[in-house]
């Protein structure tokens, strides 16, 4: 199910301060539980991480290495600092090659260049939930919009998906959308108006505003 092994050491301290520490030596906390399933904090290398996601994606099954013991997890969870997006911690869920899983996929758009220059392509999906056995989860789910006309849309209903995996959201949901530009004609006169009647009738300062302006 999965050949990727994840070398990780447990931690022997938790909550923000040694997870600080952690970060700053250039290691990522993290935990792994499941059902009938202990829960293990974790320390991870960083670049080890990393390289793991761009490979098999964001939703990555590996087997984690504890203690000369090896389980088979999926990543369930990554939190990313808001400011530089490094990983900052991941959750991974313990899993069994028998039993469905619940996760969500990426969506990835395919035929952007083949869209109308004038054209504003919405996506408004990111994700979808879907539920399948552990070794039939996709790294990422591919819309091709190369053939999308204008003013219309592809919902989950227009996609077909492999007998495999179950998509949990609502078939009617909208993945994506195209809509034209139109540029809005201005009137010049309304324009000289709006401007005339602005600059004729300029705002008065009360004294409680210049005393603001002061405080300030």
């Amino acid at each position: 199910m999965a050949d990727t092994f994840l070398n990780c050491n447990l931690r022997k301290e938790t909550g923000s301060n040694p997870s600080h520490k952690l970060r700053a030596e250039g290691h990522v906390p993290g935990v792994v539980y499941g059902h009938h399933f202990p829960n293990y904090h974790l320390e991870l290398d960083r670049k080890e991480i990393s390289r793991i996601i761009k490979n098999y994606g964001e939703n990555a099954i590996v087997n984690i290495s504890i203690n000369d013991n090896s389980y088979p997890a999926m990543i369930k969870d990554i939190q990313r600092d808001v400011v530089t997006g490094e990983i900052i911690h991941l959750d991974f869920q313990h899993i069994n090659a028998s039993e469905k899983i619940n996760t969500f996929i990426p969506i990835l758009i395919n035929g952007r260049k083949n869209i109308d220059n004038n054209a504003i392509l919405q996506k408004q999906l990111e994700k979808l939930e879907v539920e399948c056995l552990p070794q039939n989860v996709p790294k990422y789910i591919s819309i091709d919009v190369s053939k999308l006309a204008l003013g219309s849309s592809i919902k989950i209903s227009d996609v077909e998906f492999g007998e495999d995996i179950s998509i949990l959201n609502d078939s009617q949901q909208v993945i994506v959308s195209l809509a034209s530009v139109k540029e809005e004609e201005v009137d010049e006169d309304e324009i000289s108006n709006d401007l005339i009647q602005e600059t004729s009738e300029p705002e008065l300062i009360s004294n409680e505003k210049t005393d603001d302006l002061k405080e300030e």
